[in-house]
């Protein structure tokens, strides 16, 4: 990675590209925790940017690797607010 929080002066706001960058963590991902508002961002026109201050405070609120690990929740098509659940297979009926 060729940048970091650590290198050089700071920007007062960052991109989605740069973000998935810096963090290492999918488009995907990065889009999903601005829905559930846990990463704030800000609309400039058409672009989508994420403020210095937010994102830094947003990987502060990250647990640490003794905590709990947050998984995203899964969205279906005709659920949208359901988390994903993962059980072990049913025993079929006698």
């Amino acid at each position: 990675m060729d940048t970091n929080l650590s290198d050089g002066p700071s920007k007062q706001a960052h991109s989605i590209n740069w973000i998935c960058e810096d963090s290492n963590l999918g488009r995907t991902f990065i889009y999903n925790e601005i829905k559930a508002g846990r990463l704030i961002a800000r609309k400039a026109g058409k672009r989508t940017i994420i403020l210095d201050s937010d994102y830094r405070a947003y990987l502060a609120a990250l647990p640490t690797t003794g905590e709990a690990a947050y998984v995203a929740p899964f969205i279906s098509s005709t659920n949208q607010s359901a988390p994903a659940r993962i059980s072990a297979p049913r025993p079929s009926p006698p």
